[in-house]
């Protein structure tokens, strides 16, 4: 692989790994209405369950293939999801 090859693979890393962080500091307002307000009305439990399993499945397909801007990303999104599941659980 040439190095231009690799910086454009290095620059799309970091890009990921910004998104790991970003895209659940997005979704925060989830947790902060659940946690802060005491109450999960209209959160759907089905929906968060789904995105914390699909973070699990992405989690095992980034550490079978290596690709750890994939396990960063979808641990931290895991950890939101699982937050709003159990709050929706709690307060649901």
């Amino acid at each position: 692989m040439d190095k231009k090859a690799q910086g454009n693979i290095l620059l799309l890393d970091r890009v990921m790994y910004f998104m790991g962080i970003a895209i659940p500091v997005l979704t925060s307002s989830q947790v902060i209405k659940i946690w802060i307000n005491k109450t999960a009305e209209g959160v759907s439990l089905i929906a968060w369950g789904a995105y914390a399993v699909n973070s699990i499945l992405w989690i095992i397909y980034g550490e079978l293939h290596k690709k750890k801007p994939l396990v960063f990303m979808n641990a931290v999104n895991l950890f939101i999801n699982t937050l709003v599941v159990i709050g929706t659980i709690i307060y649901g």
